[in-house]
């Protein structure tokens, strides 16, 4: 029979939308419950004004330079999907998103807290706040949808690696500066769509490096500074097709060297190396990498002169070689680095004298060109540049006068320093200041 008239229109109106909708009148429910469950996390944590200031990992890295308290702006009175944090799927309702980073948030997270009922997470971003240990948190392998997972610089997450580990739809993994916590078994070996890793200040030293090959061929980001990795870094981790950041660096028990052949990426933007025994030179064919931006080969055993090839990472901003044992001159073709804030090359055998071209790096804030056999004059286009805040030419061969008049916005304090070491100054006064007298008054305090 077809629907009557009057009341019965309601009822069977009613009927007819839970019959077609079932799901958006469930969803519904389940949205205002997870609201619900929100509320009840919050209250169960409180805020601390110190918390995003403290330094949990002894790396002097600090995630927050600002912080404030989201969640304090949560009322009840208004839909959880409109809170400051808080993502929610427009068809569904449910609640896909939740960032707390850098909340000022203090307590504890164990399996009785309501942040477990957010079945339908996707992305959890906890950083900067400071999570007590929870032995009984166990329970973060319910979120089988979540993709990002960020728990750094706020979590003992010692006892939850291996619910993490189960998480086979993340994408980004975020655990790093947390008390270098202990992995003792590779947690990637199950998240096989990884394409971002971070796990810098943690403790791998049971790992072995060669493990580090399980990981997707996909991967964009891998961060894995000051691990205590130690053993032979496979030269295949470098070659991985769609790396964008690299950061094995502070691993001084890491040993290895660079590839011969094939380091052809076009995608590579940062990759840090240092402090890790690593032999040999240089390879030429490292200009392949032209997208580099950073590169930081400082404070290992490398040998050799400088390639020229250098001169095609034409969109770097930071140039480290420092600490090496790098002989030869500074290859003219760096010329090319315009982009270039950052050039250190301290600390290795080089000789000759400075390039002048180096004057055409208008961009750069600061030259290192400490110990080393540098000899001649000091090119006065060095002098010239605008944004040149640090240079340091200190234990070289350097003679000739200070130049009478310096362009620019050096800092007379930076150019004195620089020229303790050469011989031969003259007296040179810049708005007044006598530089030499200077001199001599440091030499006396030391």
């Amino acid at each position: 029979m077809g629907c009557l008239t009057g009341k019965y229109q309601v009822l069977c109106l009613l009927s007819l939308l839970f019959l077609h909708s079932p799901s958006s009148f469930s969803s519904s429910l389940s949205s205002n419950s997870q609201c619900s469950a929100l509320l009840q996390f919050n209250n169960s944590l409180s805020l601390d004004s110190y918390v995003s200031s403290y330094d949990r990992s002894s790396s002097h890295v600090q995630l927050c330079e600002t912080s404030y308290p989201r969640t304090a702006s949560w009322k009840e009175d208004k839909h959880c999907c409109s809170w400051d944090g808080v993502e929610c799927d427009k068809n569904t309702g449910h609640v896909i998103g939740l960032d707390l980073s850098c909340s000022r948030l203090k307590g504890a997270i164990d399996s009785n807290s309501t942040l477990f009922l957010l079945r339908h997470l996707r992305s959890l971003n906890l950083a900067g706040n400071y999570f007590h240990y929870s032995p009984n948190s166990s329970e973060f392998g319910q979120f089988k949808s979540l993709t990002h997972l960020n728990l750094s610089h706020s979590f003992s997450v010692d006892h939850i690696l291996s619910e993490i580990s189960q998480l086979s739809s993340l994408v980004s993994l975020d655990l790093s500066y947390n008390n270098y916590m202990l992995i003792e078994t590779p947690i990637w070996n199950n998240l096989t769509l990884l394409r971002e890793l971070h796990l810098d200040y943690t403790d791998m030293s049971s790992i072995r490096p060669k493990s580090l090959m399980n990981l997707s061929s996909s991967l964009t980001t891998l961060s894995l500074h000051s691990c205590n990795l130690q053993g032979k870094l496979e030269n295949s981790i470098l070659l991985l097709p769609s790396l964008q950041t690299l950061d094995l660096g502070s691993n001084p028990y890491l040993n290895g060297s660079l590839p011969k052949s094939n380091w052809s990426s076009t995608s590579l933007k940062f990759l840090d190396l240092s402090k890790i025994k690593i032999s040999g030179e240089i390879p030429e064919f490292i200009g392949n990498l032209k997208a580099l931006k950073y590169l930081d080969l400082s404070y290992c055993k490398l040998s050799g002169s400088i390639p020229t090839s250098l001169g095609n990472f034409t969109q770097i901003t930071d140039l480290i070689l420092s600490s090496n044992n790098f002989t030869g001159s500074i290859p003219t073709s760096l010329e090319n680095l315009t982009q270039l804030t950052l050039l250190s090359l301290s600390k290795n055998k080089l000789s000759g004298v400075i390039p002048a071209c180096l004057g055409n790096l208008t961009k750069l804030t600061s030259l290192q060109l400490v110990s080393n056999n540098f000899n001649g004059l000091l090119p006065s286009s060095l002098l010239n540049l605008p944004n040149l805040s640090t240079l340091l030419l200190g234990d070289n061969q350097l003679v000739g006068p200070l130049p009478n008049h310096l362009v620019g916005v050096v800092a007379v304090e930076i150019i004195v320093s620089a020229w303790l070491s050469i011989k031969y100054p003259v007296t040179c006064k810049v708005d007044g200041f006598d530089v030499l007298e200077h001199i001599n008054n440091l030499c006396a305090l030391e």
